[in-house]
Parts: structure tokens; sequence; C-alpha cells
């Protein structure tokens, strides 16, 4: 809190990352609302923790699910949960077509006054974004936000993202490292030059990659992906390093 990270993304299928994170909210005293607490349904964890399991997690976008996660959710998160997305939505998802699962999202929404968002990925973004802006129960649009992968190696989702946040929904970009592939050291033979880039402009890749994310106005909150205390004091520099107009070659 102290680096001004106020918002904090978990999933039921990230093993105990909610557990993890309300222990840490308690063991600071952060009451709800000094932080935006998101998490996801829609996928379940069946790793065992064990590294070698040959599935991780299994996808569902039904009512069951729903339900069931939901109230694991409530129970660890409490009044803490502000938005509660489902898990890597696509066009083929049956979400869209669920009318129960639908109406009992709308419920839910209305009687705790929480949030409910997506989250996307894959070729089709644009085209699920889409979907998503058209869903409604009586009328009134049922999601507010949407999370979405987006980097200089992935622009493509650009528009759809603005048109988006012109209708009101909210922007949370994920995936801004590429999965790592613009993380300092780690870059390949494609993505080299933007390392060599940066540090021609002093600053080590990962900033360079957050600053084009930060860029863009449509964009209201970046989920860094940091993982140690490094990697988010680098990460953080992006802020004070914008993106000016010498680097638009970069993202050609």
């Amino acid at each position: 809190m102290g680096a001004r990270v106020r918002t904090f993304d978990a999933a039921r299928s990230y093993g105990q990352a909610e557990g993890f994170l309300a222990d840490w909210l308690h063991r600071r005293d952060i009451d709800p609302g000094a932080a935006t607490i998101s998490s996801k349904w829609g996928y379940t964890y069946v790793g065992a923790w064990r590294l070698d399991a040959d599935h991780h997690e299994e996808k569902s976008h039904d009512l069951q699910t729903f339900l069931r996660q939901w109230d694991a959710s409530r129970k660890v998160l409490w009044s803490h949960l502000d938005l509660y997305q489902v898990h890597s939505l696509t066009l083929e998802s049956p979400l869209f077509e669920d009318v129960a699962l639908l109406e009992a999202l709308a419920a839910r929404k209305q009687e705790h006054g929480i949030s409910l968002g997506v989250t996307v990925t894959g070729p089709r973004q644009r085209e699920t974004i889409e979907r998503v802006l058209s869903t409604a129960v009586d009328g009134v649009r049922l999601f507010d936000s949407i999370q979405a992968t987006f980097n200089l190696l992935e622009p493509s989702v650009a528009p759809a993202l603005e048109k988006a946040h012109g209708e009101g929904m909210g922007i949370i970009i994920k995936e801004p490292i590429a999965n790592g592939r613009l993380a300092p050291g780690r870059t390949d033979g494609k993505t080299a030059f933007l390392e060599d880039a940066a540090q021609a402009r002093g600053v080590s890749i990962d900033v360079l990659a957050l600053s084009f994310v930060l860029s863009f106005p449509f964009v209201d909150c970046v989920l860094s992906g940091a993982v140690t205390r490094v990697q988010l004091e680098s990460n953080l520099r992006a802020l004070s390093r914008p993106w000016d107009g010498s680097d638009a070659a970069l993202a050609a």
C-alpha cells in the first residue's frame, strides 16, 4: 500500500490466493474500500498442489459453478470483495445464452452492491468484448468492467477497449509484460530490439512496456503481474517515465 498499489486481483482457481489476500488485508488492518479487491469465478483448481499435475484448472461457466464459487469467495473476502469477474470469457462460453445464470449474476450484483466484470483472452478478444457490451438483464447492461490482454506485442484490442471505455466500462489491463516476454533479461529474437531500445532510453524493458500501456486514456488499471519486491519497484518506475513521441515507432 505504501507503494501506491491500491488494486489486488485474485481468482478462485489461483490456489489459496483469496485466502492469502484476505489474511494480508486483516493483518494490515485495511478497511473495505481502502483498496479495490477483485476476484474471478469460472475455473476450479484441481492440481492438488502438485507441479507435475496433468491439469491444474477446469473451466466451467455454468450456474452451479458460479453459485459455489460466489459463496466461497464471499466467505473468504466478505465485504472486501468489490469486483467479481467471469474468468476467461470467450464467444463460445455458454454464459451468454444461460438466462438463469445471467439473472443470478444480476441478483447478486444488486443485493450486494458489487461490480461485475469479465476477463477476456485469445485472438477473438474484440468480438467477445462486443458481445459483453450487449449483454443485459431486464434492459440493463450486466457487466461493469473488462480485463483484457494488451501490450506492446498485442495492441490490436485497443479500439475495442476504447469503445468499451467510452460506453462507461472500466478497463483493466492484464499481461502488460506479455507473460514475461517483456521482462528484463527475458527477451527473445523477436523482442530483443525492445530491450535495446529501453536501455538506450535509460530504463528497463518492463518500464517501457508499462509506459506504453499507461499512455492510453482508456486504461483505468494495469495489473503488472509482479511477484517480487524487485519486480514491483521496477514496474512502478513506469509511473514517472511517460511514453512519448520518440517511442511511437516501437509499437508499430
